[in-house]
């Protein structure tokens, strides 16, 4: 992982219960708001068609991408 990535996380074991669920109405309160901000903007470097999957992953593999790589799945 390069371009400095950075992952953060926590499995919240030594919480109690009440902790955790408040978090997640937290979270599911102020989630929406966040997405729907126009400040807010997911980076989308390239989007492929499922049949250029393998072309997808030699893209990430070369490490050209600035943002997140999609991969449309028809149904």
């Amino acid at each position: 992982m390069n371009k400095k990535t950075k992952i953060v996380g926590s499995t919240l074991r030594s919480q109690p219960i009440s902790v955790k669920k408040n978090l997640l109405t937290d979270i599911e309160f102020l989630l929406p708001e966040i997405i729907t901000n126009p400040r807010f903007k997911i980076p989308i470097s390239k989007i492929f068609k499922w049949r250029e999957t393998p072309k997808a992953l030699k893209f990430m593999e070369e490490n050209k991408n600035t943002g997140k790589i999609i991969v449309e799945v028809d149904v």
